[in-house]
């Protein structure tokens, strides 16, 4: 274990928080705005069954172009009291321009 007296711990600590701040504004000059947007619906027949209908959209180039959207369907099944099984299955549409 390194030990650091007292008089190094505050300078390197405001170093570290310098760059963490200096690193986030750099990342934040990309002037793209994008979109997720998400919505699910889930049904229980039965205390054992649950179904799942989930769809995805993502939109790039300032919210105008959409860069992937997918569909999920999804069920579960209680064999016994904490143990499920599932299967989903899951389309996807990538829009790969650039």
């Amino acid at each position: 274990m390194i030990k650091l007296k007292h008089q190094y711990l505050k300078p390197l600590v405001s170093l570290i928080l310098i760059g963490f701040f200096a690193n986030s504004t750099i990342a934040q000059s990309n002037t793209d705005f994008q979109t997720w947007s998400a919505i699910e619906l889930a049904y229980k027949p039965n205390k054992k069954l649950s179904l799942g209908l989930e769809g995805q959209w993502r939109l790039k180039e300032n919210a105008s172009i959409t860069d992937q959207y997918f569909a999920q369907l999804m069920s579960d099944y209680e064999v016994f009291h904490n143990f499920k099984l599932g299967v989903a299955m899951r389309y996807i549409r990538d829009n790969d321009t650039k």
